[in-house]
């Protein structure tokens, strides 16, 4: 089978990229053709289908391209030559929106590919995508009218920017563009009642966690330091400031792996407040596997309601103990007492005691709680546990069938 990878982007950013190279892997290895459709970056891995990624877009520097996050008329064309070259048998998307953008439905429709989306974050829904307002949760826009977005400026704190997101999100749920996706793939059971409850397709929603990267270890190991471990993007939604002031109630180490928008005001926080902080800037690969062996406990105390939270997915799989929100598909994932402590959203007190409990774990109970949480993981997130269910949803679809 040959399948088209689609994301805006093509380069490592977040858990998305995570999953999109995950899954090109785990495809590879069982035997699949594999081809992507992404965005022009100097920053993008190498790739055989590079000459057909779609120009990038820049509203700074051409005004125009600010519509052209809206329908992309470029990247549809783009698209339709890579698919008369390719042929796949079915496209499997991801982040699509103002990049690539739903016009690039309209080849994959013409030219009778199936499609298969896993969705990593509510835009369907909410022309934010966070469902999150004020840092608390906010369904408003749910069922169909943006007011509220518009009246609170939810888009980037601009009217202008709210307009264009809630006419998006409008547009595509008026003209019953995700109609023309086959299947959905929610990561989280939350992500999936979210997109039924709200009926912006006709397609099925199917729940399937995302897997890790194959060759994971799902290997319990004693933790080699003491220090709390946050990694992810530095950005308001990840609950960041309540993790600084638990971590500087207990005294405790934090080592911070990531970048993002929040950065410099995150270090000016603690350096204000005498935390013992550390951050790591972007870590991938062997040396973000030594940080979650040297962790105590990994924190993942976002706000909004993640897809399905891979930083706590990998700690997991390392047998780190995890203290994350109970919020979307961190409260499926984490099991509480089990294999981590769940808090309450943008709770610092709740976040301080749970950080202390998995602090002072004993060693045995420590190893009891890690060795669980190696368990869960394989059986949630690994690609044996993962990739049959995937190829069949596949299979389905190429034979015109209903998943």
């Amino acid at each position: 089978m040959k399948i088209l990878l689609v994301n805006r982007y093509h380069y490592p950013v977040g858990g998305t990229e995570t999953y999109l190279f995950a899954l090109d892997r785990m495809l590879r290895e069982a035997g699949h053709q594999v081809r992507h459709f992404s965005a022009a970056d100097p920053r993008n891995l190498p790739c055989g289908e590079a000459e057909f990624f779609a120009r990038p877009l820049d509203p700074q520097k051409r005004p125009f391209d600010a519509a052209r996050m809206l329908w992309n008329g470029e990247a549809a064309r783009k698209l339709d030559a890579l698919l008369a070259r390719e042929r796949p048998d079915v496209a499997h998307l991801n982040l699509v929106h103002h990049s690539l953008t739903l016009s690039i439905l309209g080849p994959l429709a013409r030219r009778k590919i199936p499609v298969v989306w896993t969705v990593h974050d509510l835009l369907p829904l909410c022309p934010n995508h966070l469902m999150l307002r004020a840092g608390k949760p906010c369904e408003d826009c749910l069922r169909g009218g943006y007011r509220a977005c518009l009246l609170h400026r939810c888009v980037g704190g601009s009217v202008s920017k709210s307009l264009a997101g809630s006419f998006e999100t409008w547009a595509a749920r008026r003209l019953r563009l995700y109609d023309k996706v086959g299947c959905f793939i929610a990561p989280s059971e939350c992500y999936r009642a979210f997109l039924e409850r709200t009926g912006f397709s006709r397609a099925p929603v199917l729940h399937l966690p995302n897997p890790l990267p194959p060759g994971t270890a799902f290997d319990y190991t004693p933790p080699e330091g003491d220090y709390i471990l946050y990694c992810g993007r530095l950005s308001e939604e990840k609950g960041l400031f309540p993790l600084l002031e638990a971590a500087k109630r207990l005294g405790a180490p934090l080592v911070v792996a990531g970048e993002g928008p929040l950065k410099s005001a995150l270090e000016a926080a603690a350096a204000r407040g005498g935390s013992r902080v550390s951050f790591r800037g972007r870590v991938e690969g062997e040396a973000l596997r030594k940080l979650y062996r040297g962790a105590k406990c990994v924190a993942v105390p976002s706000l909004w309601r993640e897809a399905s939270g891979y930083a706590a997915c990998e700690a997991m799989a390392a047998g780190r103990v995890v203290a994350a929100s109970r919020a979307g598909g961190l409260a499926e994932h984490v099991a509480d007492g089990e294999t981590g402590f769940l808090v309450p959203p943008g709770d610092a007190d709740a976040l301080t005691k749970a950080l202390s409990r998995a602090l002072a774990l004993p060693p045995a109970e420590y190893e009891r709680m890690g060795r669980a949480a190696v368990k869960r993981a394989r059986e949630m997130f690994s690609a044996g546990a993962v990739r049959g269910r995937l190829l069949a949803i596949y299979q389905t679809l190429c034979e015109g069938e209903t998943p």
